[in-house]
């Protein structure tokens, strides 16, 4: 769909018919009408201010746990480039984040810092928008460990703070409005010697590299963890692997041979082909124990 309004003051990276697929770590999606890169904070308020109402916002990160569909994006898509990328030490415990910086990165500046409680984000391949977003989590900890505040843009152009008491965390979710975008946030974890957290940074990092197929197009674990009172304290992956579904393929989509709940992009999948094949999983596993993913 084609849109039409003045982008005259915007100093940002402007473009239309942008195809997605090139940003994915699953390597598909279709076009996006808008692809907006604002060049700073006050070029984001701008773009709000010009922008037509009518015309949808859709927020991307590092979309390494996002799934385009082929038809792509209808309206506008903002992703955050380098300028949102940084991390500033406040104190010796705290430390301020723009929300275009790779989780990884966190974890490793972190450990320079000597500040423990970000170790955990050392395997995780997204943004920190994304992680608030959602809040992220691996080897027992999550974002809400460590989130102190954040300030975000909503979709009218307005600045939003938020402290702790006004979020609620819950398992990969968070009660942010949806119509945010993130700019920063302010952590805090706590003092440690730098060889503890180098060491325990380390043993998560052999653990994906042994456990994941890190080597590959996927978008992460697909399927969230049931609760397990209810799966009699069984993961998804064994309950895809005991569904049958191990060996499951759609066209160019199937199931990672190293990790059951990874769906990978081996030849030339489309969106539909990982979508169809995460239906027949959801499906074969309801069926044989009653959980749906």
């Amino acid at each position: 769909m084609t849109y039409q309004f003045d982008t005259t003051n915007l100093r940002g990276r402007f473009k239309t018919n942008v195809n997605l697929s090139n940003y994915t770590w699953l390597g598909v999606g279709g076009n996006a009408d808008i692809f907006f890169v604002p060049e700073d904070k006050e070029d984001l308020v701008q773009f709000f201010k010009v922008k037509p109402k009518q015309i949808p916002v859709t927020v991307l990160g590092a979309c390494s746990n996002v799934l385009i569909r082929d038809k792509g994006i209808e309206g506008a898509v903002i992703r955050l480039g380098k300028e949102f990328s940084y991390i500033k030490q406040i104190d010796q415990n705290s430390i301020r984040v723009g929300a275009s910086t790779l989780s990884a990165f966190l974890a490793k500046e972190t450990q320079v810092m000597g500040i423990s409680g970000f170790e955990f984000l050392s395997g995780i391949p997204g943004r920190i928008g994304g992680a608030l977003r959602m809040n992220c989590g691996a080897h027992g900890s999550e974002i809400t460990n460590i989130f102190k505040s954040c300030i975000a843009l909503n979709y009218n152009g307005i600045l939003k703070n938020f402290e702790k008491q006004d979020v609620k965390f819950s398992y990969r979710k968070s009660s942010f409005p949806n119509n945010l975008i993130f700019l920063e946030a302010v952590f805090t974890g706590k003092k440690e010697k730098v060889t503890v957290i180098e060491k325990k940074i380390n043993s998560f990092i052999a653990l994906r590299k042994q456990n994941q197929p890190i080597q590959v197009k996927t978008g992460g674990s697909t399927f969230k963890n049931p609760d397990l009172k209810i799966s009699k304290n069984k993961k998804t992956w064994e309950l895809i692997k005991e569904s049958g579904c191990a060996t499951l393929s759609c066209g160019g989509a199937k199931l990672s041979e190293v990790h059951n709940n990874f769906i990978i992009n081996f030849n030339n999948a489309t969106a539909l082909d990982i979508e169809k094949l995460g239906e027949e999983v959801v499906c074969k596993v309801l069926e044989k124990t009653g959980i749906k993913l």
